[in-house]
Parts: structure tokens; C-alpha cells; sequence
């Protein structure tokens, strides 16, 4: 099942106990996306993923959760009233299970490490960055062929 960015924003925030910034909810959730592509084929969350100078952005997310900069986005903010997460504990308990995983790889203050894992010499990230296009779409394809990329070489 997809769920919106923003439902998986606070599920997010609220596994880290609300200290995600919104740079690491952005990469976390890129990077949750591509491994939920690589291992069902379908994609994590609606919308897409773009192109921007510090690494993927799903620009939907971004404008929502911009004004917090790069402090973390408290249990109180008004984005997050009224994003009913009980749809984690019926049908999106998969992508429940995935996003807690990302939790647990990437408690808050990895930020540089997201940053770096984004930004790898193959990532989906650096192939589009690198044929230079502002707001170009990092298409679900390419992320699930990063994920076999990855896979692979661990092999």
C-alpha cells in the first residue's frame, strides 16, 4: 500500500520521539522508499522524488516542512494535526515494519551519514544529478536499480 509523504513524515518523527530535522526525514525516507521498491515493487509513498543540489527531495514534503529548517519537527506542529497514522496498524503495517527499520539504522543525528548514502558515486541521486537538470525526477526505476546495484555488490 502507498501512503502520503506526509503520513510517513510523522510516523517518522514519531518512531525518532520527535527528533527528526526535516533533512533527515527527507533522506530517510528516500532511502526507505528505494529499499520498499527494491524488495515489493511498489513504491512506499505517493508523489516523487526530485533532483536538488543536496540530494533527493520529494518536493511535496520539502514545502510542507521547510519552516522548521534544520530543527526537529515537534509532536505539535500544525503539519502534523489531523495525519491519522492508525492506517500503520491495518493496511500499511509492511511500511510500518520498513520505516521502524529505518529507525533503528538511522536514530536522529545522522544527518551527514544520510547525506553521504544519498550521494554515492552510483546512487540514483548522482546519475541524474550528473545529467544536470534543476527539479528532475529520480524515477522509482532508477531506485529500484540502485537497490539491485547495492544488493549485488554486497554479494
Amino acid at each position: 500500500m502507498t501512503v502520503s509523504a506526509i503520513q510517513a513524515a510523522r510516523f517518522l518523527s514519531k518512531q525518532s520521539k520527535w527528533k527528526y530535522t526535516p533533512l533527515e526525514i527527507q533522506k530517510i525516507l528516500y532511502l526507505t522508499h528505494m529499499l520498499y521498491l527494491g524488495q515489493s515493487s511498489k513504491p512506499l509513498v505517493e508523489g516523487q522524488f526530485e533532483v536538488w543540489d543536496y540530494g533527493p527531495v520529494h518536493t511535496e514534503l520539502f514545502h510542507i516542512l521547510k519552516e522548521w529548517g534544520n530543527r526537529p519537527i515537534p509532536e505539535s506542529a500544525h503539519v502534523y494535526e489531523n495525519i491519522d497514522l492508525s492506517i500503520f496498524k491495518t493496511e500499511a503495517k509492511n511500511e510500518a515494519l520498513m520505516l521502524k527499520k529505518s529507525v533503528k539504522s538511522f536514530p536522529p543525528g545522522n544527518g551527514p551519514k544520510l547525506i553521504a548514502i544519498t550521494h554515492a558515486e552510483e546512487s540514483a541521486w548522482t546519475k541524474a544529478y550528473n545529467k544536470i537538470q534543476k527539479s528532475k525526477v529520480i524515477t522509482n526505476d532508477a531506485m529500484k536499480q540502485e537497490y539491485q546495484d547495492r544488493l549485488s555488490a554486497y554479494r
